[in-house]
C-alpha cells in the first residue's frame, strides 16, 4: 500500500458495483411501475392542495423543518473497515487524504435528496408564502453550504467522541439548521447572522 487515494478508488469502485447489484435485485421493473404511479399521485395531490390552501398556511416553518432533517443527515461515507486501524498506519500522516475524498463523496452522494426537497417545495414557497426567485436562489446556496458544513461537523464530532452519542450532535446540528432556514426564508437576517455565527463556533 503506497497511495491512500489507490486504496478509495478501489473500495470504491466495489462499492458502487455492489451498490448497483443490490438495487437490480430491489428495485424491479413492477416497483420502478409503482414508485412512478406513486410518485404521480402525490406530486397530482400535491399540486390541487397548492390550490386551496391557506395563505396563513406556516410554509417557512414546514419547510425549513424538512429540509433542516435531511440537512442534518450527514453521516459520512468513509468505507472503512476495521483492520484499518492496522492496515493504515504506515500511512497515517497521510491519512487525510483519504478522508478528504471519502467526504467529498458523503457530500455530493447526500445533497441530492436535500435539493430535491427543495425543488417540491418551490412551489409552495412561491404561491403561499410569496417568495421571490431570488430568495429561492439564496436558499439554494444555503442548502450546499450548510450541508458542507452538517458534514463537515459530524465528521468531526464522530473523530472527537470516537463515535459515541451521536444523536447529541445530530440534535444540536437540526435546531441550529431549522433555525438559519427559517430566518433565511423569512428575511430576518439578524438572527441569521447570529445562527451562523454559532454554526460557526460550535
Amino acid at each position: 500500500m503506497n497511495n491512500l487515494r489507490e486504496v478509495w478508488s478501489k473500495r470504491f469502485i466495489f462499492y458502487i458495483n455492489e451498490l448497483q447489484k443490490y438495487l437490480k435485485y430491489i428495485i424491479s421493473g413492477h416497483i420502478a411501475i409503482v414508485i412512478v404511479f406513486v410518485i404521480g399521485a402525490a406530486g397530482y395531490t400535491y399540486s390541487e392542495w397548492l390550490n386551496t390552501a391557506p395563505k396563513d398556511f406556516p410554509a417557512f416553518l414546514v419547510v425549513s423543518f424538512i429540509v433542516s432533517i435531511l440537512l442534518a443527515l450527514s453521516t459520512p461515507v468513509t468505507l472503512m473497515k476495521k483492520a484499518d486501524s492496522v492496515y493504515f498506519l504506515p500511512l497515517e500522516t497521510k491519512l487525510g487524504e483519504y478522508l478528504k475524498l471519502a467526504l467529498t463523496w458523503t457530500f455530493f452522494s447526500s445533497i441530492i435528496v436535500p435539493l430535491a426537497a427543495l425543488v417540491v417545495s418551490i412551489p409552495l414557497l412561491t404561491r403561499i408564502a410569496g417568495s421571490t426567485s431570488q430568495e429561492i436562489l439564496f436558499f439554494f446556496g444555503a442548502i450546499l453550504i450548510w450541508k458542507y458544513w452538517s458534514i463537515q461537523t459530524e465528521f468531526q464530532y464522530r473523530w472527537a467522541s470516537n463515535g459515541k452519542n451521536v444523536w447529541v450532535d445530530y440534535f444540536m446540528r437540526m435546531i441550529l439548521l431549522f433555525a438559519g432556514l427559517y430566518f433565511l426564508l423569512s428575511g430576518t437576517y439578524l438572527f441569521l447572522l447570529a445562527v451562523v455565527i454559532i454554526q460557526i463556533l460550535y
